[in-house]
């Protein structure tokens, strides 16, 4: 349910923007597009994270609601520097440093999940091999941010 607080307004942003022409496409290629709907991104998780807080949540969510929070400032603050930030990416890497330390199956299904999607996205020509580096840079910062403090 908490998931849903979060996603929904994000998710009407974009699919709003797209239909009536304020985003470009569905990938906000154009660069100026971006920073108003990572905005919405960012009021998002930082609001679920004040939920999930204010409610009692269990650990786990926490360290996720914290690690959304965390995320969509370095990806806003990215971009607003001028860096497009794979989003593709940077979930499955987050997922792994997270899981790294408390998984007992370890990593792996995820890192290679990860690799994968890193290839396909420039593969395809969706992102450059920097923004999916800088995909990697936000997920790994993001992971061992939330675990030290969450």
């Amino acid at each position: 349910m908490l998931s849903v607080i979060a996603v929904l307004p994000v998710a009407a942003v974009w699919i709003v923007g797209v239909r009536r022409g304020r985003f470009s496409d569905r990938d906000l290629s154009v660069r100026s597009e971006r920073p108003a709907f990572l905005a919405v991104a960012l009021a998002a998780a930082i609001a679920l994270a004040g939920i999930a807080h204010g409610l009692g949540a269990p650990r786990v969510i926490l360290e996720l609601t914290v690690a959304g929070a965390v995320a969509a400032a370095l990806v806003t603050l990215s971009t607003v520097a001028g860096l497009k930030v794979s989003g593709h990416v940077a979930v499955p890497v987050c997922v792994v440093v997270m899981l790294q330390a408390s998984w007992f199956r370890g990593p792996w299904p995820f890192l290679l999940m990860a690799v994968a999607v890193s290839w396909a996205r420039v593969h395809e020509g969706r992102h450059t091999s920097r923004e999916v580096l800088a995909g990697w840079g936000v997920a790994g910062a993001t992971g061992i941010f939330t675990r030290l403090v969450a």
